[in-house]
């Protein structure tokens, strides 16, 4: 898949901290969800979706950047699973929490599932 959506970020080194981060049941949903972010004037520049193995390998390098112990491991693991499954993952840089909490929302409508938004001092997950 060539779609932008699919592209990753070069530098992992801040990990997951300042994105939220969902899991899609297909991978179908990723191009709805985008278009409803676009609404919410969330630019493609901070949307990624982790799919198939090249999405596999990305999402571990990011996640390996994580200082946050048992609960990055746990949801790092996750990740790899669902992602073996056929499903994706998706990540959007967020201004702040307030807008985690939107995206959440809309994720859940679009087929997302244990969305987590990992802070500078908390991770937060929401019920989607």
């Amino acid at each position: 898949m060539t779609d932008s959506l699919f592209e990753h970020d070069d530098d992992y080194s801040h990990g997951p901290r300042g994105k939220i981060i969902g899991f899609l049941d297909s991978v179908i949903y990723a191009g709805s969800l985008k278009e409803a972010l676009n609404r919410l004037s969330v630019e493609d520049s901070r949307v990624e979706v982790f799919y198939g193995s090249e999405g596999e390998h990305a999402w571990e390098e990011m996640m390996g950047q994580s200082t946050w112990g048992e609960q990055a491991e746990k949801f790092l693991k996750q990740g790899i699973a669902v992602l073996g499954e056929g499903h994706a993952i998706f990540a959007v840089t967020v201004k702040d929490p307030k807008e985690a909490e939107k995206i959440a929302e809309i994720a859940g409508t679009h087929g997302g599932r244990s969305v987590t938004y990992f802070g500078d001092l908390v991770d937060t997950q929401f019920t989607a």
